[in-house]
């Protein structure tokens, strides 16, 4: 599904009479195939109910066709900032407080979505876009399912660090999963954005290292009750996992807690010297190909999923404690 960037005039509002006023930039999906009709479909019934519950933001402006294709086409809002990963690399020295206020904003739709009683089932960096004035939202429900009578799935969809280890074994995608793919999220966001597992193959052998335990490195300085909150999402359990919900009223605590947030305060600091000492050129570079494309995802004979203190060091491009025999 090709998605293309122009201007059109609308305006991020519901009242009528503004939106025929004012000039925004939009970002419109296409569809160029069955799959994509049907995938744009779903998406159609997931925003459609989240805008009835969104009382500040538009998820959605409308359907529409191209005159000339016939192809059908979403009219979305357009997000200035790109995606979450992208944003935190361009800013690298970007405050906690505004991280958080970020990670508040995007779990505000994962709530709406979770409410409604839909799966995202492709949650990473890539899905999540940012806006001016510290707006953030998970997109892409092209995927997202609905529990309802949900009984039977096609196969594992998704970007492998980012899918839950469960799923990687034979479960089907659940809420919980969906929170697995944001605790990866959370870390990436402590990490400044650089690509979690970077250097490393998304095949068999990284699934395997996930199913036993293998996590992305968090960095030192990271306030602790942050660092606990990550590893709750991850959870190789999905029933210890968090709600979107109890997650987001954790970051909510975080920043209305001054002694808290005085950790965080603490913690640029830390993050400034070590952005000033890091060498982005000795990580991968950014493939969109690689780290935000969904793909078909088969492993066969995977362990069953465990927690494990296993850690996977971005320098070393190993992790600290890997010794897997994968014959």
């Amino acid at each position: 599904m090709n998605k293309l960037y122009e201007r059109e005039g609308c305006s991020e509002c519901k009242d009528l009479e503004g939106f025929c006023r004012q000039k925004c930039d939009v970002a419109i999906k296409r569809a160029n195939s069955t799959i994509d009709v049907e995938e744009i479909l779903n998406e159609l019934s997931c925003l459609y109910e989240i805008n009835l519950h969104a009382f500040e933001n538009c998820y959605i402006f409308g359907i529409s066709q191209d005159p000339e294709t016939k192809a059908y086409l979403i009219v979305l809002p357009f997000a200035e900032n790109g995606d979450l990963r992208s944003y935190l690399l361009k800013n690298p020295e970007m405050k906690w407080r505004n991280k958080l206020i970020l990670i508040y904003r995007a779990l505000e739709t994962l709530c709406l979505l979770h409410d409604d009683g839909y799966v995202h089932r492709d949650m990473h960096s890539g899905n999540i876009l940012c806006k001016n004035g510290a707006k953030a939202e998970i997109a892409d429900f092209g995927l997202s399912l609905s529990l309802k009578g949900h009984t039977k799935e096609s196969g594992i969809y998704g970007v492998l660090p980012y899918v839950a280890p469960e799923v990687l074994c034979g479960s089907q995608y659940s809420q919980a999963s969906d929170i697995y793919g944001i605790g990866i999220v959370l870390s990436e966001v402590a990490n400044g954005g650089i690509p979690v597992f970077s250097g490393v193959k998304f095949d068999s052998n990284l699934a395997m290292s996930i199913c036993q335990g293998l996590r992305p490195s968090i960095p030192d300085g990271t306030p602790k009750e942050y660092v606990e909150l990550v590893k709750q999402c991850w959870d190789a359990d999905p029933k210890k996992r968090p709600t979107a919900r109890q997650i987001s009223e954790q970051i909510k605590n975080f920043w209305s807690n001054a002694k808290c947030l005085a950790k965080f305060d603490q913690a640029d600091g830390i993050a400034k010297r070590e952005c000033a000492n890091r060498k982005l050129d000795s990580f991968d570079p950014i493939d969109p190909s690689k780290t935000h494309t969904s793909t078909l995802l088969k492993f066969d004979n995977l362990p069953e999923p465990t927690n494990s203190s296993q850690i996977f060091s971005m320098e070393l491009q190993i992790s600290s404690n890997l010794d897997f025999d994968y014959d």
